[in-house]
């Protein structure tokens, strides 16, 4: 019986805190602990950083190292540098696969683009960041 008496000391302590915050004007935006109230494309976000204005500098920044990379890294194949290129312009890994298709430059799948990109920015990670 001890964790009934634990929860309903739990729920007592809920229930009061709740009250303060509906007393202090507080509006709760979720229905529970994993549903909201009303959908918000801001909150439902799964990266924090698509919230936050100042993500926009960052990637910017990053954007910019990865052009730099584009210019001065020697890629081993052209192949390789025809990817980096669609991914610095912003384009994603499905449509770059949809790309190399319709010019039929290669046959391969997002994943494949994504496993490409994710090597050559740990390169640009290693060359530009760590030293």
């Amino acid at each position: 019986m001890k964790t009934r008496k634990r929860r309903t000391e739990y729920e007592k302590l809920r229930t009061f805190w709740y009250g303060v915050l509906k007393a202090n004007g507080f509006t709760d935006i979720e229905q529970d602990e994993d549903t909201l109230k009303e959908w918000s494309s801001r909150t439902m976000r799964k990266n924090a950083h698509e919230n936050l204005l100042d993500s926009w500098a960052d990637k910017l920044e990053y954007y910019d190292m990865a052009t730099r990379f584009l210019n001065e890294y020697p890629f081993d194949k052209e192949l390789h540098r025809v990817i980096w290129n669609y991914h610095v312009e912003g384009i994603s890994y499905r449509n770059i696969a949809k790309l190399l298709r319709k010019t039929k430059v290669a046959r391969m799948k997002k994943d494949t683009i994504w496993r490409i990109v994710s090597e050559l920015k740990l390169t640009m990670k290693k060359m530009y960041l760590i030293k």
